[in-house]
């Protein structure tokens, strides 16, 4: 699948209340808000200076062109503005910047929190490379590369590969919707 037709999906997700997040697809009975406006490109400039490298360029894209977060795996990806982008999500600069500069808490850098899978649960994109290696992060820095770039990341939500049994579990890829 090309990025064009990846984007396009994950727009076409995003605008589905039952498919937006993959905790909407868990529980479509729960209204969920549309997810935030697209941000300005400076935005995301402004996010990227604050924490000192780039974001991946799917990333990048999506926030300004699909949404400031609120949509993808988990509860959603986090937005890039200052204050939280919906109810459930976290600034994307503003939760890196309070990590590291906790001498004591160790957190790595370049490594920024992209969604919430709930309890503790959840996924970072490491920056020091342009793809941006997905790495799951759970209870104390337990931190677990998932071998996937961003982009393919996404794309295996779009497929419906159900990432939470996927990367949090040894049972492996489970495409959403079957049995356990």
């Amino acid at each position: 699948m090309s990025e064009e037709e990846l984007v396009a999906r994950i727009k076409e997700l995003a605008n589905d209340p039952k498919r937006r997040t993959g905790s909407a697809q868990m529980f479509p009975e729960v209204p969920g808000l549309p997810p935030p406006h697209p941000v300005a490109p400076t935005a995301v400039e402004d996010a990227e200076a604050r924490m000192g490298f780039h974001l991946p360029a799917l990333l990048k894209r999506l926030l300004t062109q699909v949404g400031n977060g609120g949509f993808g795996p988990g509860y959603g990806l986090f937005g890039v503005n200052l204050a939280p982008s919906w109810e459930l999500s976290m600034s994307i600069p503003n939760v890196y910047l309070q990590s590291v500069a906790d001498d004591s808490y160790g957190w790595p850098k370049n490594l920024v929190l992209i969604c919430e899978w709930g309890c503790a649960y959840y996924s970072a994109v490491d920056c020091s490379t342009p793809k941006g290696e997905v790495v799951n992060v759970s209870g104390e820095m337990d931190l677990k590369p998932t071998g996937s770039s961003f982009a393919q990341w996404m794309q295996d939500w779009v497929d419906g590969v159900d990432l939470w049994r996927r990367d949090f579990s040894d049972d492996g890829p489970v495409p959403t919707g079957t049995a356990t």
